[in-house]
């Protein structure tokens, strides 16, 4: 016994003097209690009443500021699983992905409170993301830019919501793991997280794209290199499929998830430029805030292109388009579907070498997160 205490008394001893997780778990405190402060702060101030009936249901505003807007949806589902019934507003819980709700529901059984096993998944999902982007970019780049990467991925404007019962977190870390393994070309680690991150949001299938260069990059593009275990990739679509199934035997629809989003949420498939452009000029503020930061973060990302590289690139321009191609009631929510680009991160942090770059984009970044979570908490319509 005194020997097993011992080992797990080195390993504790040499996890926690790791660079990468002594700068996260600093960052993740730092920030947090911040967050809290600022959301608990103007709660109180500004008495708003916006957005509550999602994560107002502790009746304890330093828990309840990390939920509103689809977190009652989670909660729903965590609670009764999935069912046919349709809201007032034509929405039904069999639109959102399975992976997160199931996981609030395992841990939310432990905590006795479905609620907090959301925030509890939501950060864990979060010190995972940090760990693995570290591994991600150290293997390219610097210690000093991996580090920085960990750095600007909390301090992204929308990146309270990593905290949130959201599943941005839990897709991230999905997404960010299935890179890591792609990297080490271990396929069957990687097609797997890719699964999950498919059974996490709708546009997660489609990380199959960027592992798929992966594997034909570590292949030298030569189809006689190509072995049996690229199939491992399949089981990125076989996760969406598994949520297909879930719907077809709840509603009888393989596509159910997609057409309630239509129904329910007024989705429609269209043009993301013309979308994007149309919401700079439709006399929408809110719509005009999204489209401008959705296009400078695509501006961003493809003259940072040689930077990150092509795959992530790729990944990156997916989850920007993806969403405006679902028609302009998505550009409530750029704001929180740019949160998911982690090759931001690293372009970030890649030219923060320069210490000018680098405070100003600290500066900005943290300003910006403050004013945002103001807004967000209380259940403005800036963020959704």
């Amino acid at each position: 016994m005194c020997m097993v205490m011992s080992r797990i008394n080195i390993f504790a001893k040499n996890f926690f003097a790791k660079p990468e997780i002594k700068l996260t778990l600093l960052c993740f405190f730092i920030t947090r209690t911040l967050l809290t402060l600022i959301g608990v702060t103007s709660r109180v101030i500004l008495k708003s009443h916006r957005g509550r009936g999602r994560g107002d249901v502790l009746k304890n505003v330093w828990l309840d500021i990390w939920g509103v807007w689809d977190t009652g949806w989670y909660l729903n589902i965590a609670q009764n699983w999935y069912t046919i019934d349709i809201n007032s507003h034509g929405g039904a819980n069999y639109g959102f992905f399975p992976l997160y709700p199931f996981l609030m529901r395992i841990v939310g059984w432990f905590v006795q409170n479905n609620y907090i096993g959301g925030i509890i998944v939501s950060n864990v999902a979060l010190l995972v993301s940090c760990i693995f982007l570290y591994k991600l970019v150290e293997r390219e780049a610097s210690s000093e830019i991996a580090l920085n990467s960990i750095k600007f991925l909390f301090l992204f404007p929308t990146a309270f919501i990593f905290s949130a019962v959201f599943s941005e977190s839990l897709f991230v870390a999905c997404m960010l793991v299935s890179f890591y393994f792609a990297r080490g070309n271990r396929w069957l680690w990687a097609g797997f997280f890719g699964g999950l991150t498919a059974l996490t949001r709708s546009i997660g299938v489609f990380v199959c794209l960027p592992l798929f260069y992966e594997y034909i990059y570590s292949k030298n593009f030569k189809v006689a290199n190509v072995r049996v275990d690229v199939l491992c990739l399949s089981l990125v679509p076989i996760g969406l499929s598994l949520f297909a199934f879930l719907n077809y035997r709840l509603t009888g629809d393989f596509l159910a998830f997609s057409h309630i989003q239509q129904t329910g949420w007024g989705h429609e498939w269209t043009n993301p430029f013309s979308v994007l452009l149309g919401s700079l000029v439709d006399g929408d503020p809110i719509h005009f805030l999204n489209g401008l930061f959705s296009i400078t973060a695509i501006v961003v990302l493809s003259v940072g292109i040689r930077k990150i590289g092509f795959s992530f690139w790729l990944m990156g321009m997916i989850l920007l388009l993806f969403p405006p191609s679902a028609g302009k009631v998505c550009m409530n929510s750029m704001l929180r579907y740019g949160l998911v680009v982690f090759p931001f991160y690293v372009i970030f942090a890649k030219i923060s070498e320069n210490p000018i770059w680098y405070w100003m984009l600290v500066i900005i970044l943290t300003i910006l997160q403050g004013v945002l979570m103001v807004y967000w908490t209380n259940g403005y319509h800036l963020i959704i």
